[in-house]
């Protein structure tokens, strides 16, 4: 081999690390240059830690279990638990399985301060009050206090993923909120800040619910404005956490199938909703998160069949992450998640089951981390 031969070679070699050839590396890397990682969230939770429980591929190879707010905050017999077991009592358990595979605890955040609220509200939000110079600080004693309880039970929060922080300061349920988009992102930078001084490993993702909002001057999926436009809202987060050093680790979309195909059809539309090309908005976003040195979520599922069957809502998740991927679409985390009706408590489990939702999970874990199910039992025979 001749010297010019071997320095093509070369360059070649380093022209497929530039351009992002995934290779195998540690999480702290790039975005786009690493194994994606595999998140899943599901409620019940409860029911992955029955004894009975079958799920010993995922818990070996899984990257991060999200649980809800409420799932962290609710007493005995409320909601999250479906009044089925003791609330506290599975969540102890819960973190005993985390910490024994060692699966980093996400917390999924679903809603921030109103001005005015119940006992429940700004248990589960932060103390209601005025849309002013309090209110971050407000929202953020509400998520320490969740981190305390956590951490008295043996466990650790590495991130949160928090959902939709500019639409419930824009729009809450109470009608009031502040003016602008700007002043939204403000409000959540100092929110991150906060929660920073007392935990400083903790870090954060921003979740849209995308269909909801317009992008880039485009109507959102309802033919509408919607929330607005979230490219100003993208592009104001992305600012001021770089001005301020936020700990802002990426942005997570919450896109079902269903909605990315432009199949949720409704007689009221001015408009045919397969005209325009989802999937296209959505990577419009992972680039632009890629630009900035952030990382991108994706959250995987099916609203249609989450309303209809186990079955179809495990088809249909893992048709998305095959459209995604041929589209050209890199996630650095496929979250898969489901608060819909099915899979119902008894489809949650075993993994075997290529229709319960670890099933599914196994499925995604094997298709885009390219872990296999044989390789792990010839390693423990080792």
């Amino acid at each position: 081999m001749d010297r010019r031969m071997l320095a093509q070679i070369v360059l070649f070699v380093f022209y497929l690390q530039c351009v992002g050839v995934q290779t195998v590396v540690g999480n702290d890397q790039t975005p786009g240059m690493r194994t994606p990682e595999v998140w899943m969230a599901v409620l019940p939770a409860d029911v992955l830690v029955q004894q009975d429980a079958q799920w010993d591929f995922v818990k070996k190879n899984v990257d991060g279990v999200k649980l809800w707010t409420q799932q962290i905050d609710q007493e005995a017999k409320d909601w999250p638990f479906q009044g089925k077991v003791d609330a506290p009592r599975a969540l102890e358990k819960i973190i005993l399985v985390l910490n024994r595979h060692k699966i980093p605890m996400i917390i999924e955040k679903g809603c921030f301060p109103a001005a005015k609220g119940d006992p429940l509200r700004d248990r589960f939000c932060g103390e209601s009050g005025p849309f002013d110079e309090t209110y971050s600080l407000r929202a953020a004693k509400s998520e320490i206090e969740r981190l305390r309880r956590v951490e008295a039970l043996g466990g650790t929060v590495k991130f949160f993923d928090v959902d939709g922080p500019i639409r419930h300061m824009l729009r809450p349920s109470s009608g009031e909120g502040f003016p602008t988009i700007e002043k939204c992102a403000e409000a959540f930078v100092q929110y991150m800040l906060h929660v920073q001084k007392a935990y400083p490993n903790v870090e954060f993702f921003a979740l849209t619910n995308f269909p909801n909002w317009g992008y880039r001057g485009e109507i959102s999926y309802w033919g509408n404005e919607g929330w607005g436009d979230y490219f100003t809202a993208l592009e104001a987060i992305v600012r001021l956490s770089k001005q301020a050093d936020a700990p802002l680790r990426g942005f997570t979309v919450d896109n079902p199938y269903d909605y990315a195909v432009g199949e949720v059809q409704n007689p009221e539309f001015p408009y045919d909703p397969k005209s325009i090309d989802w999937i296209a908005r959505i990577l419009d976003v992972e680039q632009y998160v890629r630009k900035h040195e952030l990382e991108f979520n994706l959250i995987f599922n099916s609203q249609r069949g989450g309303n209809t069957s186990a079955e179809l809502f495990c088809k249909e998740t893992v048709e998305f992450i095959d459209l995604y991927q041929r589209r050209g679409g890199r996630p650095d985390r496929y979250i898969i998640q489901s608060w819909y009706t099915h899979p119902t408590r008894d489809q949650i489990v075993p993994e075997s089951d290529p229709n319960t939702f670890t099933g599914l999970v196994k499925q995604v874990i094997t298709r885009v981390k390219g872990v296999k199910q044989q390789e792990q039992e010839e390693e423990s025979l080792q």
